[in-house]
């Protein structure tokens, strides 16, 4: 999981450019119309964005009757959409760029409104309510995006820093037979300041993220074990191979990646490297 950058143009030459391409006349007006006050609206947003205080934002009751007009805007395929996306992911390092950043674990193929379009139409495609994820991470938010405190139940990738301490662990599981599962879990030992570890592990809670990581981890076991068994080095080369592959692919990444943090739990297990002990 890494942070991405936001969008690097305006948010009001978007809305009015998707405005433009709209082929109804009666449409066009009508969104024409309000492009002030919704101008006005980006303002608010973009201030509580800058001090990560988007938390307190509340739903505008004076667009609910165009709500329709300005959702009609919104449509992942459309060329001005799509314009965007690409916009977007240029700013995004090539290692991660089509991962969904969310969970790390599915390729991108949507767009979160961090604030749920149903409440907030007004930002339907306001560049910095819209980040790149999986369709399954986006099921998973849906509107429910903070608890009745107002406090954020989800990371946002382009204000929330994520830490670069360890947060993110895995428990190798004997199932006997010779099968082996995952634990995943979160824990604070690196002393990640509260509101940060919170907010980490309500977004895991949310989008099931240790479920989901310990099903896409298992398919690695035997990927790593024929990778082992093929490989002329020693047990302990080999160890010491995988560890730092590892380590490099914290780096680009980030230094809580699932894959990396279960490959080097699984050469470190008495129970995984009981298979190998003729290798050495």
């Amino acid at each position: 999981m890494k942070n991405i950058r936001e969008y690097d143009g305006s948010s009001k030459t978007v809305y009015l450019n998707a405005v433009s391409r709209k082929i109804d006349e009666n449409l066009r007006t009508r969104l024409n119309g309000i492009s002030l006050g919704l101008g006005n609206q980006y303002d608010i947003y973009d201030n509580n964005f800058n001090q990560s205080r988007l938390g307190v934002l509340q739903k505008n009751i004076g667009f609910n009757e165009i709500s329709s007009d300005i959702r009609s805007l919104y449509d992942y395929k459309s060329v001005p959409i799509r314009e965007l996306r690409e916009a977007i992911e240029k700013n995004i390092p090539a290692a991660i760029r089509y991962t969904c950043q969310y969970c790390t674990l599915t390729p991108t193929e949507s767009f979160d409104h961090y604030l749920p379009q149903e409440e907030f139409p007004e930002y339907v495609i306001h560049t910095n309510n819209l980040i790149p994820c999986c369709k399954t991470c986006n099921g998973f938010k849906s509107f429910v995006w903070r608890n009745f405190t107002g406090m954020r139940l989800f990371i946002n990738l382009y204000r929330d820093p994520i830490p670069q301490q360890r947060f993110l662990f895995v428990e190798i599981l004997d199932e006997g037979n010779g099968d082996i599962d995952f634990r995943y879990y979160l824990d604070n030992s690196a002393g990640i300041d509260n509101q940060t570890f919170g907010l980490l592990f309500t977004h895991f809670d949310r989008l099931r993220l240790e479920e989901r990581m310990r099903k896409k981890a298992v398919g690695i076991i035997s990927e790593l074990e024929n990778s082992i068994l093929s490989s002329k080095l020693g047990l302990t080369d080999i160890i010491a191979e995988v560890k730092a592959t590892a380590e490099r692919n914290f780096a680009s990444y980030g230094s809580n990646y699932w894959k990396s943090i279960a490959e080097i739990a699984l050469v470190e297990s008495p129970i995984f490297l009981a298979r190998f002990l003729d290798q050495d």
